[in-house]
């Protein structure tokens, strides 16, 4: 086979050469063609695929804050009622106290 220059500069290839050979050379140079098109949506997809990811983590931060946020609201609410319920533990006389562990005790 011969690969020649045109006088226009583009590359010609011979048709004297096997037909399989001359099919692979076009399939090459048609992919060569495409490449950069290829390379260009790879790095377009990659982009975009890091951003989804920095939307995904950003909303899974969101839910962390939000799900911290109601912890501590529950932990001031416990800490409340537990105040509370020792406030009247407290107000209890030392007999209701005692017989009441013994109850619990039985």
């Amino acid at each position: 086979y011969s690969i020649e220059k045109s006088d226009s500069g583009s590359l010609v290839i011979s048709r004297d050469t096997d037909p399989r050979l001359s099919k692979f050379l076009r399939s090459l140079l048609t992919s060569a063609l495409y490449l950069p098109a290829y390379e260009e949506e790879e790095r377009l997809s990659g982009s975009e695929n890091q951003q989804m990811e920095q939307e995904l983590e950003e909303k899974y931060q969101l839910i962390a804050d939000a799900m911290e946020i109601r912890l501590n609201e529950l932990n001031n609410s416990l800490a409340k009622k537990t105040g509370q319920l020792n406030t009247m533990w407290e107000t209890k006389t030392k007999e209701f106290q005692a017989m009441y562990l013994a109850n619990q005790k039985a």
